[in-house]
Protein backbone atom coordinates (compact mmCIF):
# COMPACT_ATOMS: atom_id res chain seq x y z
CA UNK A 1 0.00 0.00 0.00
CA UNK A 2 1.37 3.76 -1.17
CA UNK A 3 1.94 5.23 2.47
CA UNK A 4 5.22 7.82 2.25
CA UNK A 5 7.05 7.91 4.89
CA UNK A 6 11.12 9.18 6.51
CA UNK A 7 13.34 6.57 8.13
CA UNK A 8 15.66 9.23 9.62
CA UNK A 9 18.59 9.14 12.11
CA UNK A 10 19.87 11.18 14.18
CA UNK A 11 23.70 11.06 14.80
CA UNK A 12 26.64 13.32 16.62
CA UNK A 13 23.94 15.93 16.38
CA UNK A 14 23.22 16.20 12.87
CA UNK A 15 20.80 14.18 10.66
CA UNK A 16 22.87 11.51 8.87
CA UNK A 17 20.30 10.02 6.59
CA UNK A 18 16.44 10.57 5.74
CA UNK A 19 15.02 7.81 3.80
CA UNK A 20 12.36 8.07 1.54
CA UNK A 21 10.06 5.12 1.05
CA UNK A 22 6.61 5.06 -0.83
CA UNK A 23 5.14 1.68 0.73
CA UNK A 24 3.54 0.36 4.01
CA UNK A 25 4.89 3.51 6.33
CA UNK A 26 2.08 3.05 9.02
CA UNK A 27 3.54 1.65 12.10
CA UNK A 28 2.26 -2.25 11.62
CA UNK A 29 4.69 -2.04 8.34
CA UNK A 30 7.76 -0.21 8.48
CA UNK A 31 7.39 0.26 12.27
CA UNK A 32 7.21 -2.86 12.58
CA UNK A 33 10.42 -3.37 10.31
CA UNK A 34 12.12 -1.02 12.36
CA UNK A 35 11.17 -2.37 15.84
CA UNK A 36 12.32 -5.94 14.87
CA UNK A 37 15.98 -4.43 13.31
CA UNK A 38 16.62 -2.57 16.50
CA UNK A 39 15.41 -5.37 18.84
CA UNK A 40 17.92 -7.28 17.62
CA UNK A 41 21.12 -7.30 19.59
CA UNK A 42 24.40 -5.99 17.95
CA UNK A 43 22.44 -4.05 15.24
CA UNK A 44 22.69 -0.75 16.81
CA UNK A 45 26.66 -0.81 17.33
CA UNK A 46 27.16 -2.28 13.46
CA UNK A 47 24.59 0.50 12.26
CA UNK A 48 26.85 3.36 14.42
CA UNK A 49 29.81 2.02 12.78
CA UNK A 50 29.21 1.86 9.37
CA UNK A 51 27.09 5.26 9.08
CA UNK A 52 30.50 6.40 7.84
CA UNK A 53 30.02 5.04 4.71
CA UNK A 54 26.88 6.75 3.44
CA UNK A 55 28.02 9.30 0.61
CA UNK A 56 25.59 11.61 -0.71
CA UNK A 57 25.18 11.36 -4.04
CA UNK A 58 25.72 14.51 -6.48
CA UNK A 59 23.22 15.59 -9.17
CA UNK A 60 25.89 14.62 -11.93
CA UNK A 61 25.79 10.82 -10.15
CA UNK A 62 22.09 10.58 -10.03
CA UNK A 63 21.89 11.13 -13.27
CA UNK A 64 24.38 8.98 -14.75
CA UNK A 65 22.30 6.27 -12.28
CA UNK A 66 19.02 7.17 -13.78
CA UNK A 67 20.42 6.18 -17.18
CA UNK A 68 22.20 3.30 -16.47
CA UNK A 69 18.90 1.92 -14.54
CA UNK A 70 16.32 3.29 -17.55
CA UNK A 71 18.55 1.20 -20.25
CA UNK A 72 19.19 -2.04 -17.94
CA UNK A 73 15.09 -1.58 -17.01
CA UNK A 74 14.56 -1.57 -20.85
CA UNK A 75 17.03 -4.78 -21.73
CA UNK A 76 14.97 -6.38 -19.13
CA UNK A 77 11.65 -5.73 -20.40
CA UNK A 78 13.28 -7.13 -23.93
CA UNK A 79 14.32 -10.09 -22.42
CA UNK A 80 11.58 -11.21 -20.13
CA UNK A 81 9.26 -9.84 -23.02
CA UNK A 82 6.80 -7.62 -20.60
CA UNK A 83 6.43 -4.15 -20.21
CA UNK A 84 6.25 -3.89 -16.34
CA UNK A 85 9.00 -5.40 -13.31
CA UNK A 86 8.29 -6.00 -10.09
CA UNK A 87 10.52 -4.58 -7.55
CA UNK A 88 13.47 -6.83 -7.35
CA UNK A 89 13.68 -7.15 -10.73
CA UNK A 90 13.89 -3.43 -11.31
CA UNK A 91 18.02 -2.09 -11.78
CA UNK A 92 18.23 0.66 -9.27
CA UNK A 93 16.97 -1.93 -6.81
CA UNK A 94 19.19 -4.36 -7.34
CA UNK A 95 22.24 -2.09 -7.76
CA UNK A 96 21.33 1.04 -5.74
CA UNK A 97 19.03 -0.14 -3.42
CA UNK A 98 19.72 3.07 -0.63
CA UNK A 99 18.80 5.26 -3.62
CA UNK A 100 15.39 3.42 -3.79
CA UNK A 101 11.72 4.42 -2.92
CA UNK A 102 11.18 0.74 -2.53
CA UNK A 103 14.03 -0.13 0.05
CA UNK A 104 12.16 1.55 3.43
CA UNK A 105 13.24 0.00 6.51
CA UNK A 106 15.90 -2.24 4.18
CA UNK A 107 18.22 0.65 4.53
CA UNK A 108 19.04 -0.37 8.28
CA UNK A 109 19.95 -3.65 7.25
CA UNK A 110 21.83 -2.42 4.10
CA UNK A 111 24.11 0.11 6.21
CA UNK A 112 24.74 -2.59 9.23
CA UNK A 113 25.36 -5.25 7.06
CA UNK A 114 27.98 -3.52 4.58
CA UNK A 115 31.41 -5.65 4.88
CA UNK A 116 33.31 -3.44 3.35
CA UNK A 117 34.35 0.23 2.54
CA UNK A 118 32.19 0.89 -0.16
CA UNK A 119 30.63 3.72 -0.26
CA UNK A 120 26.30 3.67 0.64
CA UNK A 121 25.44 6.14 -1.89
CA UNK A 122 22.19 8.20 -0.61
CA UNK A 123 19.95 11.33 -1.46
CA UNK A 124 20.70 14.84 -0.01
CA UNK A 125 19.68 14.50 3.66
CA UNK A 126 18.15 18.66 4.26
CA UNK A 127 16.18 17.81 0.88
CA UNK A 128 14.67 14.60 1.49
CA UNK A 129 13.93 15.79 5.06
CA UNK A 130 11.81 18.67 3.44
CA UNK A 131 9.38 15.95 2.74
CA UNK A 132 9.05 15.41 6.62
CA UNK A 133 7.03 19.15 7.00
CA UNK A 134 4.51 18.31 4.16
CA UNK A 135 1.54 17.49 6.49
CA UNK A 136 -0.42 15.91 3.61
CA UNK A 137 1.63 13.92 1.73
CA UNK A 138 4.51 12.79 4.38
CA UNK A 139 2.07 10.23 6.56
CA UNK A 140 4.94 8.70 8.70
CA UNK A 141 8.76 9.94 9.66
CA UNK A 142 10.36 7.55 12.30
CA UNK A 143 13.66 9.03 13.64
CA UNK A 144 16.50 6.62 15.08
CA UNK A 145 18.13 9.47 17.34
CA UNK A 146 21.70 7.57 18.19
CA UNK A 147 22.53 10.34 20.33
CA UNK A 148 19.81 9.83 22.80
CA UNK A 149 18.78 6.12 21.96
CA UNK A 150 15.18 6.78 21.35
CA UNK A 151 13.39 5.66 18.46
CA UNK A 152 10.69 8.87 17.72
CA UNK A 153 7.68 8.67 15.84
CA UNK A 154 5.72 10.99 14.12
CA UNK A 155 3.04 11.42 11.11
CA UNK A 156 -0.46 10.75 10.48
CA UNK A 157 -1.17 13.96 9.04
CA UNK A 158 -1.88 15.15 12.49
CA UNK A 159 1.36 17.97 12.65
CA UNK A 160 3.98 18.89 10.09
CA UNK A 161 7.62 17.83 11.43
CA UNK A 162 9.50 20.46 11.70
CA UNK A 163 13.21 19.29 11.94
CA UNK A 164 14.47 22.91 14.20
CA UNK A 165 12.01 21.48 16.62
CA UNK A 166 10.20 18.39 15.84
CA UNK A 167 7.19 17.26 17.56
CA UNK A 168 6.61 13.10 18.18
CA UNK A 169 3.42 11.09 19.27
CA UNK A 170 5.75 9.10 21.23
CA UNK A 171 9.45 8.22 21.63
CA UNK A 172 11.05 4.70 22.51
CA UNK A 173 14.19 3.69 24.77
CA UNK A 174 16.30 1.50 22.24
CA UNK A 175 17.59 0.03 25.33
CA UNK A 176 13.55 -1.26 26.36
CA UNK A 177 11.88 -1.50 23.40
CA UNK A 178 8.35 -3.18 23.38
CA UNK A 179 6.46 -5.90 21.63
CA UNK A 180 4.94 -4.74 18.20
CA UNK A 181 1.14 -4.69 20.79
CA UNK A 182 2.87 -2.38 23.21
CA UNK A 183 4.32 -0.34 20.54
CA UNK A 184 0.92 0.11 18.44
CA UNK A 185 -1.24 0.83 21.37
CA UNK A 186 1.78 3.39 22.87
CA UNK A 187 1.62 5.25 19.05
CA UNK A 188 -2.31 4.95 18.67
CA UNK A 189 -2.54 6.60 22.49
CA UNK A 190 -0.03 9.49 21.55
CA UNK A 191 -1.53 10.24 18.22
CA UNK A 192 -5.54 10.26 20.30
CA UNK A 193 -3.83 12.69 22.65
CA UNK A 194 -1.87 14.91 19.98
CA UNK A 195 -5.89 14.95 18.51
CA UNK A 196 -7.22 15.84 21.46
CA UNK A 197 -4.48 18.78 22.77
CA UNK A 198 -4.88 20.10 18.70
CA UNK A 199 -8.86 20.16 19.20
CA UNK A 200 -8.40 22.15 22.50
CA UNK A 201 -6.36 24.45 20.68
CA UNK A 202 -8.29 24.78 17.90
CA UNK A 203 -11.48 25.26 19.80
CA UNK A 204 -9.78 28.64 21.99
CA UNK A 205 -9.12 29.70 19.08
CA UNK A 206 -12.04 29.75 18.05
CA UNK A 207 -12.86 30.95 21.06
CA UNK A 208 -11.19 33.99 20.86
CA UNK A 209 -12.00 34.99 16.94
CA UNK A 210 -16.04 34.64 18.06
CA UNK A 211 -15.02 37.40 21.31
CA UNK A 212 -13.16 39.71 18.77
CA UNK A 213 -15.74 39.61 16.12
CA UNK A 214 -18.59 40.39 19.24
CA UNK A 215 -16.22 43.48 19.98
Amino acid sequence: MGTRHLIVIYYNGKYVLAQYGQWDGYPEGQGFQILKFLSKPGQITALKSNLHLLQVATPDELKAIDKECEQADNEEQQRLRRLVLVFEECALNRRYPSLSRDTSAKILNIIADAKDDKPILIKEVKEELEFAKDGLFCEWVYVIDLDTNELKVSGGGVAQFDVEAPQFFVEFDIEKLPGEKEFLSKIVNGMSEKNDEEGEENSEKNKMSMVNRQR
